[in-house]
C-alpha cells in the first residue's frame, strides 16, 4: 500500500491555530497581542478559543477585526461538557 504525501499534491498550504487562549481565561496576553504574535510569525489564521466558563465570566474573544489579506481570523471558543466517570471536565474545541 503506498501512503499518500499531501506535500505532494498542488496546492497552497496555510500555517495556523485552532486552539489557543488570550487573557480573558487562562492565558497571559490580551487577544490583540496574542494575534499580532502569530500573525508576526507567519501565521495564516488563528482561532482563539478561551475557556467559555463561569470562573472567566464566559467570554466570546473576537478578533475578526484584526482581519487583512494575509491573515485570518476564525471565531472560536473551548465549551465545556459536564463531569464524567473519566473527567471532572471535557474540553470540546469549537471553531468557525
Amino acid at each position: 500500500m503506498s501512503r499518500l504525501n499531501p506535500f505532494d499534491l498542488p496546492g497552497p498550504f496555510l500555517k495556523g491555530n485552532i486552539h489557543t487562549h488570550s487573557n480573558l481565561s487562562d492565558g497571559t496576553l490580551p487577544p490583540d497581542e496574542v494575534a499580532a504574535r502569530y500573525r508576526a510569525a507567519g501565521y495564516d489564521f488563528l482561532s482563539l478559543t478561551d475557556h467559555f466558563l463561569k470562573a472567566h465570566d464566559f467570554p466570546i474573544t473576537d478578533i475578526s477585526h484584526l482581519a487583512t489579506d494575509d491573515f485570518t481570523p476564525i471565531f472560536g471558543a473551548e465549551l465545556h461538557a459536564p463531569r464524567t466517570e473519566m473527567s471532572d471536565l471535557w474540553h470540546l474545541v469549537a471553531v468557525g
